[in-house]
């Protein structure tokens, strides 16, 4: 063989080499690309739960102060309703976190929740009926509690979004 065909058969493994290289590095691209945004679907998805959980809470508070106004078993029905698409979008959101901190924060939101049922609870069982303007305090407690709970776990779904 002669030099010049060494040399160019070199050359042309070294060519076939970078572009085996290259197509590597275009897959391994390609499937980075696709898991972050699985990712970020997932996060969006769990923002978006968080807020519509958010103005639940919103309905909830509404509502309660309607029924304990006027102890009209319409509002009743609405809580029962808006409380049960809340415990929903909470199982939904179990299977769209990934870190540990969102799912403390999750399990402290559920709380939340089983606390305002317990004092709704509590006074419906009393059948008193409340100055619209004020709430009972133990149910304004619950409702603040969820509130902030709400707050801090789009703060977390947010920091997992970044």
């Amino acid at each position: 063989m002669r030099v010049s065909s060494k040399i160019f058969s070199g050359f042309a493994i070294l060519m076939l080499l970078s572009v085996v290289i290259f197509a590597n590095q275009l897959s391994v691209i390609r499937q980075m690309q696709a898991v972050n945004q699985d990712l970020l679907s997932i996060n969006v998805v769990s923002a978006e739960n968080v807020l519509r959980m958010q103005k639940l809470t919103d309905l909830l508070q509404d509502d309660a102060k309607k029924y304990f106004a006027s102890l009209d078993p319409i509002y009743d029905g609405q809580i029962v309703d808006v409380r049960q698409e809340f415990l929903e979008r909470l199982a939904r959101l179990r299977t769209t976190i990934a870190s540990e901190r969102e799912r403390a924060e999750l399990a402290k939101f559920g709380e939340a929740m089983d606390d305002y049922s317990r004092a709704y609870k509590e006074l419906k069982r009393l059948n008193k009926a409340f100055d619209p303007v004020e709430i009972a305090p133990d149910l304004y407690i619950a409702i603040n509690h969820l509130e902030h709970q709400g707050e801090v776990m789009l703060q977390g779904v947010q920091k997992g979004i970044r």
